[in-house]
């Protein structure tokens, strides 16, 4: 299943096996919803950006236990938020871009791609 750019923006439900994905444009109100739904469960991976909500929400997700990607400024295109994240020490793995997936796969399933 695809989600079009229209339909992410707008905050559509795709479902994959068992990984509910939401994409929205607010970072920050997605992730404080994640921290008080979902807690520890959640898997907050910060790609790129500019600006402190990706700091923020990431902050409450740690908070209640979340665990944190994000990609290390050599391969990052814009590392404002991911920096963000990485420089507050809230990130639990700082990776090349090229080893998210394969490291989110394996988190959430427990094999490697």
């Amino acid at each position: 299943m695809s989600v079009s750019a229209v339909d992410a923006i707008r905050g559509t439900k795709a479902r994959y096996g068992r990984i509910k994905v939401l994409i929205v444009d607010d970072s920050l109100v997605f992730r404080h919803s994640l921290a008080n739904v979902y807690r520890a469960g959640v898997l907050s991976v910060v790609l790129t950006g500019m600006g402190s909500d990706g700091l923020h929400g990431t902050q409450a997700l740690k908070a209640v236990g979340a665990y944190s990607l994000v990609p290390d400024e050599a391969s990052s295109v814009v590392w404002g938020m991911p920096g963000g994240v990485a420089n507050a020490g809230l990130a639990d793995q700082v990776l090349p871009l090229s080893q998210i997936a394969p490291e989110i796969v394996r988190l959430v399933t427990g094999s490697s791609l």
